[in-house]
């Protein structure tokens, strides 16, 4: 059981970890053809980055074309997504917050690479414009 947990453990954290590959790290937030290709490589499972993957979707959709503040967001608040796309974006939100709490919970755990990926998760998810309007409540 007990190296059941650590390979748990282990696989947790490889995903939580940010992307070392040079031509997809960095900022997600870069314009045009980048960013959309950034998001594609992403969310097609070339990285094993959760966060960077859920910043993707959360700012700039599914396909990566869409705008992080929406020109009409006022107007739209929770519909500024697709109910099919929130509901992706809570699972994979859900994902990453029971893997972190995995993470704190363990003993065995890193104190640094906790304390990183918490961090990593506050500054890259928590500060997302208009989150709440794109995520369901639940």
């Amino acid at each position: 059981l007990r190296s059941h947990s650590c390979v748990i453990h282990q696989k947790c954290q490889s995903l939580l970890m940010q992307s070392t590959c040079p031509s997809h790290s960095g900022n997600h937030a870069t314009l045009g053809s980048k960013r959309h290709g950034t998001t594609q490589h992403l969310l097609s499972g070339g990285e094993s980055d959760l966060i960077g993957a859920l910043r993707a979707v959360l700012l700039y959709g599914p396909d990566g074309t869409s705008k992080p503040i929406p020109a009409d967001a006022e107007r739209l608040r929770d519909n500024c997504m697709k109910k099919d796309e929130k509901d992706r974006a809570n699972l994979l939100m859900k994902l990453i917050v029971d893997s972190l709490v995995a993470l704190i919970g363990n003993n065995d755990s890193d104190a640094m690479t906790t304390s990183f990926l918490s961090s990593r998760f506050v500054g890259e998810i928590l500060t997302i414009p208009l989150l709440t309007w794109k995520l369901s409540p639940s």
